[in-house]
């Protein structure tokens, strides 16, 4: 009897799902990535006693694929790093939680997986530091901040794997670390090592020359995890280049420091293909109030051949739904992902299982979709028109691409990023289209005395136009004739004889700049995103100027300590 008794017992454990046997590898597969001290979930999984109390929230997060959390639907595009859960690993947890919860034999959990001190990329060949710590408030709106840490690379580094690690990640919302080229003049206002902010409304990578752009390189939010590139593919890092860190943090109540860190591992050998991520962007929107579905597009044109291998939507609290699609030269559309319940707490970054290929002359169609009324939970502010900003409350309508190029490509030349049509909603920006007439510019000091830096009688134009572009010229109608130059000679080249006394003469009263430019009613500036200009310390900076309107007339106003410039418009006849 007793020998039968035993039997029963051995085939009624077999059956049993026990935590080391059967739970375990499927936590180490799919959850440890953040389930472990110092990562982004506040419990650790990495023990049978830590994993019990949560053994009836498990079931019900897996039985409701709500973890691990996974936004893209299926069929549209298939990922390597996808963390969904099979059907038999759902089935595994629920058993194992209903049974009781078993620990089972220690002796047949799978070998332990080794953490290098904390770094999921393993042990780095080089780690960045923030110089100083940032120190937190404990309340109010903190503007986006940069700090810009040298690499002190004498030779240019092939880089295989990326991890930022946040120093206080209870305070970091985001971070994104750039590769800022030797000679850039992006960001060369701040100073290495000291945090500088930037205006919300500033673009954080305005319009530079190809040669001038910071390369992105990885960014964190909570739960995504990095990752590593496929073997022969690596990032370019040229010598003398900067990381500038870019980070939004947010308040919890109380003063804290933050030191975050980037490491990285070097490839042992140069790649066959350089991965580089391009930005493609919609800055133009105008989310009306109310609106439950308000679709934004953005659209980037392949000039050159290169392969897609990641995915990375980005948008706000109110980011409904995201589609990115490829549209061949044939005209042919296929889906390649698409996130029907957009989460702005998990901001994955989908990496294709398949590379696709990108031919010149494809498109590659983004479109995200807003829910901005009363009935989105995350809503901050449903009877506000919302606008592109830095700020959770703000929107953004952005996607990242990762591009693989044969090394020797510049990647910025593979895609054509148009400036969208403005989807204005019915905002101020409207107004601005058109062109304009100068009618007087007057430099008005707070000691009452008013000077007139081109002369009384400047004239000049400004434009603006419908997909965000402006260019603008003043001149002093006075200026002297340069005598050095016969009135008879024309062309470019006939000003290289003209002597330092009449170029200065001639230059000085004449201005010419154009670019991109941005609205922000709530501040009442219009921002001018210069991208080519006479003055050259203009190139790639933010000309902000204070707006109103009367009648056809439009005033801009530069204001400092002891004075303000006051430019007065006049709109011409369509």
């Amino acid at each position: 009897m007793l020998r039968y008794l035993l039997a029963f017992v051995a085939i009624a454990q077999a059956g049993e799902v026990s935590f080391h046997k059967d739970v375990m590898p499927i936590l180490q597969a799919k959850c440890h990535g953040c389930h472990r001290p110092g990562e982004a979930a506040p419990m650790s999984f990495l023990s049978y006693s830590s994993t019990r109390p949560f053994a009836k929230a498990m079931r019900e997060a897996v039985l409701a694929k709500r973890m691990p959390p996974w936004s893209a639907e299926a069929p549209h595009g298939t990922f390597r790093n996808d963390p969904s859960l099979t059907s038999g690993e759902i089935e595994t947890i629920v058993k194992w939680a209903d049974g009781g919860a078993k620990e089972g034999d220690p002796k047949q959990a799978p070998a332990a997986v080794t953490f290098v001190d904390g770094w999921n990329i393993g042990k780095p060949d080089a780690i960045f530091t923030m110089p100083e710590p940032y120190e937190v408030p404990a309340r109010g709106v903190i503007d986006y901040q940069f700090i810009i840490v040298p690499t002190g690379l004498t030779e240019d580094k092939w880089v295989k794997a990326v991890e930022i690690r946040p120093g206080r990640r209870d305070v970091v919302h985001h971070a994104i670390a750039f590769v800022r080229p030797p000679g850039s003049k992006w960001l060369r206002e701040a100073k290495s090592g000291v945090p500088y902010a930037k205006h919300p409304q500033e673009s954080t990578t305005p319009s530079l020359p190809t040669e001038d752009m910071p390369e992105y390189l990885l960014s964190y939010t909570p739960g995504r995890p990095p990752t590593a590139l496929e073997p022969g593919q690596a990032r370019l890092i040229k010598a003398g280049s900067d990381i500038v860190f870019q980070l939004h943090y947010t308040t919890t109540g109380k003063v804290v420091r933050d030191q975050s860190r980037i490491g990285l591992v070097y490839a042992d050998r140069a790649p066959s293909q350089r991965v580089a991520t391009l930005p493609i962007s919609n800055r133009t929107f105008a989310i009306p109030p109310g609106d439950p579905r308000y679709a934004v597009n953005a659209t980037g044109r392949l000039l050159e051949p290169a392969r897609m291998t990641r995915i990375i939507p980005h948008m706000h609290l109110r980011g409904k739904a995201f589609e990115v699609a490829m549209v061949e030269p044939s005209g042919e559309r296929k889906t390649l992902l698409n996130v029907p319940k957009y989460d702005f707490r998990w901001q994955h970054a989908y990496e294709l299982k398949e590379p696709v290929e990108l031919k010149p002359g494809a498109r590659i169609e983004c479109t995200g979709w807003y829910d901005n009324s009363p009935n989105n939970p995350d809503n901050p502010d449903p009877k506000k028109r919302i606008r592109w900003g830095d700020q959770s409350w703000d929107e953004m309508m952005l996607n990242y691409v990762d591009v693989a190029v044969t090394p020797g490509v510049e990647p910025w030349n593979v895609l054509a990023r148009p400036v969208p049509a403005a989807q204005t909603g019915g905002s101020v920006k409207e107004k601005f289209y058109g062109v304009y007439k100068l009618i007087s510019f007057e430099t008005r000091h707070n000691d009452g005395r008013v000077e007139y830096p081109y002369g009384p009688k400047v004239i000049g134009r400004i434009t603006y136009d419908r997909q965000s572009r402006m260019s603008a010229l003043l001149m002093d109608t006075e200026r002297p004739k340069p005598a050095s130059v016969p009135a008879a000679q024309s062309g470019a080249g006939t000003w290289r004889t003209a002597t330092e006394a009449d170029m200065r003469g001639t230059l000085i009263g004449f201005v010419a700049y154009h670019g991109l430019f941005d609205v922000d009613e709530v501040k009442g500036v219009v921002i001018h995103h210069v991208k080519a200009a006479l003055n050259p310390n203009w190139v790639g900076t933010d000309l902000i100027r204070a707006y109103s309107f009367e009648g056809n007339r439009l005033t801009l106003t530069v204001q400092n300590a002891t004075s303000k410039g006051v430019l007065v418009w006049e709109r011409e006849p369509d």
